[in-house]
């Protein structure tokens, strides 16, 4: 086995005498340029997939966001019909009076969050390729400039609080 491994090596090192002796062949660093630019592509289009998946994330986010107020609105007039009873009326109350309208806004919720938590795994990935691209290939990506500082964090509420009555001015 050893003779096999030896004989392998020097069979290499002769190759790779004959590779630098012929003026015809690439030299290894061009190759490893090569190589190094294909990954560079192969970084740039990975970027571009992750942005657009990062945009449409927030797109959804914005969307999810709306239809979990109007979810919402829907179960705050079906649990009190008037509007003195709204300001009084705490969340369990209305999840027994509205269980389906409050299966139906806690499932909203649930979705805010885990696209929330999806955003901002994206984030950091796109940061974190970012530097690869920096670093591997020489230049910063315009993915900086088009990413804001930080993704926005969910919103923590408190299911205790009693609900505000709405303004209708």
């Amino acid at each position: 086995m050893r003779r096999m491994i030896w004989g392998t090596l020097l069979l290499w090192g002769s190759l790779g005498n004959v590779w630098a002796e012929e003026s015809y062949l690439p030299t290894q660093k061009q190759i490893q340029t090569l190589r190094d630019r294909s990954d560079c592509s192969i970084y740039a289009a990975i970027r571009g997939r992750s942005m657009r998946r990062y945009r449409e994330l927030l797109s959804a986010q914005s969307k999810i966001k709306q239809i979990a107020k109007q979810r919402r609105e829907a179960l705050v007039l079906c649990g009190a019909p008037s509007e003195a009873s709204r300001r009084a009326l705490q969340d369990d109350e209305l999840a027994s009076r509205c269980p389906q309208d409050y299966q139906e806004w806690l499932k909203a919720g649930e979705s805010y969050l885990i696209n929330q938590a999806e955003i901002n795994e994206t984030y950091r990935n796109l940061q974190s390729l970012a530097g690869l691209i920096s670093y591997q290939c020489g230049r910063v990506p315009e993915v900086l400039d088009s990413l804001p500082l930080e993704p926005q964090a969910a919103p923590q509420e408190s299911s205790s609080e009693p609900i505000p009555a709405e303004n209708p001015s």
